[in-house]
């Protein structure tokens, strides 16, 4: 479909954004009720569809209790915070997020659960926030033979597990051995 809507629709693209629609506009007209498809059996797509006889009524609104602040994300990607103009993404345009003070002139943006970035509210700088989802990855030691790797896997608890991976290369023979201790006693300091 998209290699026929290219050909039919965009080569030798119209003149302004209104020609351009009419021209999508037609093509999708066409598309679904003058031109038969061989993976309908031959039929029109517009006599098979029906809608869905549930309404949208869309997404329930955003509600952040637990923060301090509830902010609507400006067109152009910002957020207003008396006089701060807090440049965050365009992508959430129109959302509501929420701002929570986490340390002494420092904020915490979040999103639908998801920690997005810190501002600083001295320097007015912006940066993002760890990856909720990713392993904490550390060499704590590099010798000749052997490697020591600790992974720190933290919790949303805020609890962490310390996985030693110890590595052991033997130039003579090439070869690895992967020894794992866990010790789940120890946390991130």
């Amino acid at each position: 479909m998209h290699q026929t809507l290219k050909q039919e629709a965009t080569k030798a693209a119209s003149k302004n954004f209104l020609q351009q629609q009419g021209r999508f506009d037609q093509f999708i007209s066409i598309f679904n009720q003058e031109r038969r498809h061989d993976a309908l059996n031959v039929r029109y797509p517009a006599e098979l569809y029906s809608p869905s006889p549930r309404p949208y009524s869309g997404l329930p609104e955003l509600e952040y209790p637990f923060h301090d602040r509830t902010i609507t994300v400006t067109r152009c990607g910002r957020i207003c915070m008396g006089p701060l103009k807090i440049n965050l993404s365009q992508a959430f345009a129109g959302q509501k997020v929420s701002v929570k003070q986490v340390e002494e002139k420092i904020w915490l943006v979040s999103f639908m659960g998801y920690d997005l970035s810190f501002f600083d509210h001295e320097t007015c700088r912006i940066e993002s926030a760890a990856n909720p989802f990713a392993a904490k990855v550390l060499a704590v030691s590099s010798g000749r033979r052997n490697t020591s790797i600790v992974i720190y896997l933290i919790r949303r608890d805020g609890r962490s597990r310390r996985t030693d991976q110890h590595i052991r290369f033997s130039r003579a023979t090439h070869k690895k051995h992967l020894r794992t201790q866990t010790d789940d006693d120890e946390t991130v300091a």
